[in-house]
């Protein structure tokens, strides 16, 4: 099942009204179709729903092996409590914002476009760094204004 495949189940899974479809964790390991959910613990466009339909059977058969044995790791989790979601494919922004050599925006001057979001990383450690160059280069753009206003201050104080 590929990522649209995915997203085209948990659609059709929320009610094809863009609601999240949702299971107590409880349900979702003991396999069986949620009723409703818990309206405290819930996001607002949340729907009750069998998510075992949405995901692929290698995800299905890892989640449903792997997360009892976290469960008994993790003090303080209850299955009986804890809502999940489906599903999140995207792993990288599906959008660039095109920046410039000086790493600002070619659309918008002064905006300088970093990370996951903007397009130019694909997790944590590498967001990280793209922030670091886009700061770097920030600093270099206002060193470079503050120098360029000082030489038209020094010019203009010449001519009085």
């Amino acid at each position: 099942m590929a990522e649209s495949g995915i997203e085209k189940a948990a659609y059709l899974a929320g009610g094809s009204d863009y609601s999240l479809p949702a299971s107590l964790l409880s349900d979702f390991l003991s396999c069986r179709t949620p009723k409703e959910l818990p309206e405290a613990l819930s996001c607002k466009r949340s729907r009750a729903a069998d998510l075992h339909p949405i995901l692929p059977p290698y995800v299905l058969e890892t989640l449903l092996d792997a997360v009892p044995g976290m469960l008994k790791l993790m003090k303080g989790i209850s299955s009986e409590e804890a809502v999940v979601y489906a599903a999140e494919t995207r792993s990288s922004s599906p959008v660039r914002i095109v920046r410039g050599e000086d790493g600002q925006s070619v659309g918008v001057r002064g905006l300088f476009p970093a990370g996951e979001g903007a397009g130019y990383a694909g997790g944590i450690v590498s967001s990280a760094v793209d922030g670091i160059c886009a700061a770097e280069l920030l600093i270099r753009s206002l060193k470079a204004e503050q120098t360029a206003r000082s030489e038209v201050f020094k010019t203009a104080c010449r001519s009085c």
